[in-house]
């Protein structure tokens, strides 16, 4: 029984493998009422066969169709010279319609003979053609053939169908000769923006009252009147305010700061003191100033000896002035060297001769004119 069993084992087993080669090699075209009948028999084991490179091929074909539309869709014009026609030309435009003033373009391309130009008349034509734009190139496309291309951008302000052109081309070659053709018929419908539905006009109005702005303008006139009369005066008080303050003060006249001096000297209270040193010296140099600003002696640098004999050869003082003033200088530099102790009437009559000296000297003020 074991050698029995084992037998049958082995027996399955290999009737299994025969049954899956044959689906193996089951061929793709086989009808499939077999294919289905060998799915649906029972005991064998389903199998689903993958084919990877079936939608690959579906869309290379589908792209190549593509393709091939679009290369038959563009018509492009075959401009190989011949023999009956050595310089082929073409003409394409961008659109055959367009709206009144959108621009379009119309594109021109020849092949002809090497060292030869193409002269091609331009389409404008009043407002029912207007150029806007040229553009020229050339290029060899081989030793023999040169290929010229023209783009015209152009637009249109007249509604209506127009005829881009009505003169010949013109190819002149490279011995003065020339050859014409005529131009492919070539027409631009252009639409008028109206729609038709547009309301009539109406008829013309009645004049109309001109507004009256005269008293707004005075009163603007005046306002800004009072405005340049306001800026102007407060220029003129700043520019008066800044001189002022710029301007120097007038000098004291001599004779003026030196009563001056005089009276605080008297008020300082050296005589009642005795001070009698610091009394003279300061007395002293009160009139040597005086007599430097008034006549323009060098008092202050001088002996008293230099000065006296400096006013005397000039001849400003009077003799009994340089009496006065001598006796004067003479006194204070006894006090300053010789340490003399004048008494309080001395220091006061010292005092009182240099006031005199200096009223008698100062400049005599003008005569009052009598009306």
């Amino acid at each position: 029984m074991n050698e029995t069993g084992q037998n049958i084992t082995l027996i399955n087993t290999a009737e299994r493998r025969a049954a899956r080669q044959r689906r193996l090699a089951l061929p793709l075209a086989c009808p499939p009422e077999e294919r289905n009948d060998r799915a649906n028999r029972p005991g064998e084991p389903q199998h689903r066969t993958s084919h990877p490179r079936q939608p690959i091929l579906i869309q290379s074909l589908c792209f190549l169709l593509i393709l091939s539309l679009f290369t038959a869709c563009r018509n492009e014009p075959n401009l190989t010279p011949t023999k009956g026609d050595p310089w082929p030309i073409a003409l394409s435009i961008s659109t055959n319609r367009v709206p009144l003033g959108t621009p379009f373009t119309v594109h021109f391309t020849a092949h002809h003979p090497i060292h030869s130009s193409i002269d091609l008349p331009s389409p404008e034509s009043g407002k029912a053609i207007i150029q806007r734009n040229i553009t020229r190139n050339e290029k060899a496309l081989n030793e023999k053939t040169l290929e010229t291309t023209i783009a015209f951008d152009l637009l249109s302000l007249q509604p209506g169908t127009h005829l881009l052109w009505t003169q010949d081309v013109r190819c002149v070659l490279a011995d003065g000769r020339e050859a014409r053709k005529p131009l492919p018929d070539t027409r631009i419908e252009v639409l008028s923006v109206l729609t038709g539905n547009e309301k009539s006009l109406h008829g013309i109005l009645g004049p109309v009252d001109w507004p009256n702005h005269s008293q707004r303008l005075i009163l603007i006139a005046a306002l800004v009147g009072l405005l340049i009369l306001f800026a102007l005066f407060f220029l003129i008080l700043r520019r008066n305010h800044q001189h002022a303050l710029a301007a120097p003060t007038p000098p004291v006249p001599p004779h003026i700061a030196a009563l001056q001096a005089l009276d605080l000297l008297l008020h300082k209270g050296w005589i009642e003191a005795r001070h009698i040193e610091q009394y003279y010296v300061e007395l002293s140099a009160i009139l040597r100033t005086y007599l430097e600003n008034r006549f323009r002696l060098r008092a202050p640098e001088r002996t008293t000896e230099e000065f006296i004999h400096e006013a005397a050869h000039s001849r400003i003082l009077s003799d009994t002035q340089q009496v006065v003033l001598h006796a004067f200088l003479e006194q204070s530099d006894l006090v300053k060297f010789a340490r003399a102790a004048p008494d309080e009437d001395d220091m006061r009559n010292a005092y009182l001769a240099a006031k005199n000296f200096v009223e008698e000297t100062k400049p005599a003020e003008p005569e009052e004119v009598q009306p």
